[in-house]
């Protein structure tokens, strides 16, 4: 999704930038390639809707296992076509429902376990496809197990195994200097 504004108040001798997309969009659309077959256009507050609705509808899609990783931007559609090919054969019937702001390099990582898996009754189960997953992240595509919403309860292993300890006693130090005080149950250093 992309939102498109302007800081400024439209200019007599500009175009609306609605106006301005069709021109520009309209010659990817007539592309061979149709790169963007599947793309909507409409008003922000109908798009922001539409986005928010998939996080509600991966949650009723099964049991939810959730990422938010990040990349440099060349390896983030790599990484999904790995995970494409690659968790199906090693976690069989577990679906990919991600979504995210592909343009940064960050991704919401959602998988969706059917609620009848019997799989789910196995308590190593889910920790083991999140460790799985991490691991790829990090060792295979050199990229961040915490994206945008930071650390938390559910990446602290992660982080306490995957971080150097000179980044995080330094990370320990300038969280002392800017915010002293407990973070909840995320422990830096």
């Amino acid at each position: 999704m992309v939102e498109l504004s302007r800081t400024w108040a439209k200019r007599d001798s500009e175009q609306s930038l609605d106006e301005l997309m069709e021109v520009v969009l309209a010659e990817i659309w007539e592309d061979e390639e149709a790169p963007l077959e599947n793309a909507f256009i409409g008003r922000p507050e109908e798009m922001w809707a539409l986005r928010h609705a998939l996080s509600e509808g991966v949650k009723h899609a099964g049991k939810l296992v959730a990422f938010d990783v990040s990349f440099r931007r060349g390896d983030l559609m790599k990484f999904r076509a790995f995970m494409a090919q690659e968790l199906p054969e090693k976690f069989p019937n577990v679906r990919i429902c991600d979504f995210g702001h592909v343009g940064d390099g960050g991704l919401h990582f959602n998988l969706s376990i059917p609620q009848d898996d019997p799989r789910l009754n196995d308590a190593a189960f889910i920790p083991s496809l999140r460790e799985w997953v991490v691991k790829m992240v990090v060792q295979q595509y050199n990229g961040s197990f915490s994206a945008e919403h930071a650390i938390g309860r559910s990446n602290q292993e992660f982080y306490d195994s995957y971080t150097p300890n000179k980044v995080k006693e330094l990370a320990a130090q300038i969280k002392d200097v800017l915010s002293p005080g407990d973070l909840g149950d995320v422990k830096l250093g």
